[in-house]
């Protein structure tokens, strides 16, 4: 009954973060040509903060897989190994349906590279080094590699293997 837990949180966090991927897709492809994105920017009078909503909505979702986690007495390395496998999940599905969308974009799919023109407030390229800081934010900037994303899902995967 233990690994059947520790499966179906697996299994949740790899839906939860794929149709996260597909959500953003959609959001980012067709949400701006819309009349409502129209509406809201008459109204804000600037483009509406749905990045922070994006943000607190998956920190709720951590902050809960953490409390299982914890609950089921699971080791910090099975939590570290879903932190992992994210990434691959979360930007492939992203990837694949903007380029499902908008052919245009993405012509790998779901490995593709990262675009240049990201907009993200956690995208600190053009504005931090790797030689000066090495943080959360490096990490988010090296998972836009498909290379490195299969890595990072690997080694989770491993992690999650070992620590069960």
């Amino acid at each position: 009954m233990y690994y059947l837990f520790v499966l179906s949180i697996v299994v949740i966090n790899v839906v939860y973060w794929c149709i996260e991927g597909f959500r953003e897709a959609y959001y980012y492809d067709r949400l701006p040509n819309e009349d409502i994105y129209a509406i809201n920017r008459l109204i804000f009078k600037k483009q509406p903060k749905i990045k922070i909503q994006f943000v607190f909505q998956r920190a709720c979702f951590l902050t809960i897989n953490w409390l299982v986690i914890c609950l089921l007495k699971l080791p910090i390395l099975f939590f570290a190994g879903i932190l992992l496998i994210q990434p691959y999940f979360h930007l492939g599905m992203y990837y694949r349906h903007r380029n499902k969308l908008n052919k245009e974009l993405y012509t790998k799919g779901f490995y593709s590279n990262a675009s240049t023109t990201s907009s993200a407030f956690l995208d600190v390229k053009s504005k931090m080094g790797f030689s000066k800081f090495l943080n959360i934010k490096s990490y988010l900037i090296l998972t836009e590699t498909p290379i490195i994303r299969i890595v990072l899902a690997i080694f989770g995967a491993f992690l999650i293997f070992i620590s069960i």
